[in-house]
């Protein structure tokens, strides 16, 4: 829960340095994985799931559903936003 807070506090350009900093320890990480053995396995998971809290938050900011207001971030409440629908395509299957 801490990480949450801490992250909500970041501005986007924060944000994206932290995400760049996670990312590179995500390679690290995978590399010092298959070279030698890793000690704290868990560590791998708990990067994983920053980075992908990280890029949530930055999708709010691109998308309009966060504002960041001098010192904090600000959820847009009742705010709609049209997504785009996916295509969906059905194989056939010949029998």
């Amino acid at each position: 829960m801490k990480d949450k807070e801490k992250l909500n506090d970041l501005s986007p350009a924060q944000l994206t340095g932290k995400l760049n900093e996670f990312i590179e320890e995500a390679r690290n990480l995978r590399f010092s994985r298959v070279v030698s053995s890793l000690d704290n396995l868990s560590r791998i998971k708990y990067v994983r799931k920053n980075i992908a809290r990280i890029k949530t938050l930055l999708k709010e900011y691109e998308i309009g559903l966060s504002e960041w207001k001098s010192d904090r971030r600000v959820r847009i409440k009742n705010k709609k936003v049209n997504f785009p629908k996916a295509k969906r395509t059905l194989k056939r299957v010949n029998r």
